[in-house]
């Protein structure tokens, strides 16, 4: 079942898909698009410490799970969004006339 891996750890507590899910990291429905392969597959197998807690690790799967849970987000990347979501807020500095 596609998205298993990403129900069972909760992904979307923290991260959305689509626009939906939680803010705390980031909207992944692109992220296939935007980094490598490897890296994302490093990421999830050998994932750092979380902040804002630092205490918490990012949840570890297996080389497997990953690169399925990849070929997930890879589908979900190739949904027709219609620009959603946004480019990040960049902040304008009325003083700098910008």
């Amino acid at each position: 079942m596609p998205g298993r891996k990403w129900q069972e750890n909760g992904c979307v507590e923290c991260h959305a898909l689509l626009g939906n899910g939680g803010y705390v990291g980031a909207d992944l429905t692109r992220i296939t698009a935007t980094t490598g392969r490897e890296e994302l597959v490093t990421f999830l197998t050998q994932p750092p410490v979380m902040r804002p807690a630092r205490r918490q690790r990012h949840p570890a799967l297996a080389r497997e799970e990953a690169e399925r849970l990849l070929d997930y987000l890879e589908q979900v990347s190739k949904i027709d969004t219609r620009g959603w979501p946004p480019p990040p807020f960049t902040r304008i500095n009325p003083a700098q006339g910008e």
